[in-house]
């Protein structure tokens, strides 16, 4: 008599090797492992009966190979310059190399000093098979960054690997400076900019020397005397003490002008010069010491008068001119050039005195 006996049981078992040597281990008919590495990857099947009764048998499959293409990429990131206190833009280019699709992450990183902040410093990327795709990287430059050049490291992983990578530079201008494409070169006489540390005036009132360097206006003078003025105000014009024959002009000095940007000429001090031709009288004309120059390039308090009063007998019978040439300088440098006439005349016999400045 034969009795069947039912087959039992099938119990699959199977082991991949990956390239670097590690192994995924499971059971059951299929085995999955995540392709992380290129290379081969080797697996090993085993299927196992257990019956009642013999046979009980086991069969080996394997090992099979496959492999794995090697996951490859090209990143390119550019070379780039700015002042201080800029934001430029680096093109950064990232192609998939790869013979399939791949989802790449990325990271900039900074050597240190001069101050520069990548942002965004990373980022993921998805690319089809030869796909590029370029994403601008705005770059911070720290207004208090040292001058130099900064590298910048491009790198690119999938799978926590790296697969491609790439250096740039960022070369740190000051900010009187400005970054022509391979180097730092001047900005323009007058340019704005802001200084380093504590100040006299608000605003400050800096502007760039055309050297590449950020000064106060005090510092400028030498180089912007052309355009420099003064302006008054409250002029009138005044008569002579009984028994005296003359006139007198009086007016306030009350600021510097400029067309040097937003600079600040506080510190600096007016002074001034005259001389008289003695057509009338035979003294000198005397000058004051001079004013300040204060914050907002005003001139406070600063008042100049010029009067020429003698007796009626000490003047020519026919009458007279005097002329006062007057110079005014700002910190030593020849600003303003103006003349003050005091006109004397005996109309009917009697002196009388006019005076005009131009």
């Amino acid at each position: 008599m034969e009795v069947p006996i039912l087959p039992g049981p099938i119990h699959y078992e199977w082991t991949i090797i990956k390239p670097d040597g590690s192994t995924v281990s499971g059971s059951g008919s299929a085995g999955t492992v995540l392709a992380d590495q290129p290379g081969t990857y080797s697996c090993t099947f085993t299927a196992e009966t257990n019956r009642d009764c013999a046979p009980q048998e086991s069969y080996t499959v394997g090992p099979e190979m496959a492999t794995v293409p090697p996951v490859t990429c090209d990143a390119q990131l550019s070379d780039g310059g700015g002042s201080q206190g800029d934001t430029i833009q680096l093109p950064l280019t990232i192609t998939n190399t790869s013979s399939c699709e791949v989802t790449f992450d990325w990271q900039v990183t900074t050597s240190g000093a001069p101050t520069v902040t990548p942002n965004p410093a990373s980022g993921s990327i998805t690319l089809q098979q030869g796909q590029s795709r370029n994403t601008p990287l705005s770059v911070q430059i720290a207004a208090n960054s040292a001058t130099g050049t900064e590298t910048l490291t491009l790198t690119v992983t999938s799978g926590g690997t790296t697969v491609c990578n790439d250096t740039a530079t960022v070369t740190v201008c000051d900010q009187c400076e400005t970054f022509n494409g391979t180097q730092c070169e001047p900005k323009p006489l007058c340019t704005s900019c802001t200084p380093q540390g504590s100040t006299t005036c608000s605003p400050p009132g800096y502007a760039c020397d055309g050297s590449g360097a950020c000064e106060r206006g005090q510092n400028l003078i030498a180089q912007i005397v052309g355009q420099l003025g003064l302006t008054y105000a409250n002029q009138s014009t005044s008569g002579c003490l009984a028994g005296r024959c003359g006139a007198g002009i009086q007016f306030d000095v009350t600021g510097v002008t400029h067309s040097c940007d937003s600079i600040d000429m506080a510190g600096a001090t007016v002074t001034e010069t005259a001389t008289n031709d003695h057509g009338c009288v035979a003294v000198n004309v005397q000058t004051g010491p001079g004013c300040g120059v204060n914050c907002g390039n005003a001139i406070n308090n600063c008042t100049d008068t010029y009067q020429m009063c003698a007796l009626p007998s000490s003047y020519p019978p026919g009458g007279c001119t005097e002329t006062v040439t007057q110079h005014l300088y700002v910190d030593g440098h020849l600003v303003e050039t103006h003349t003050i006439i005091f006109t004397i005349t005996f109309p009917g016999g009697t002196c009388t005195g006019s005076v005009t400045r131009n």
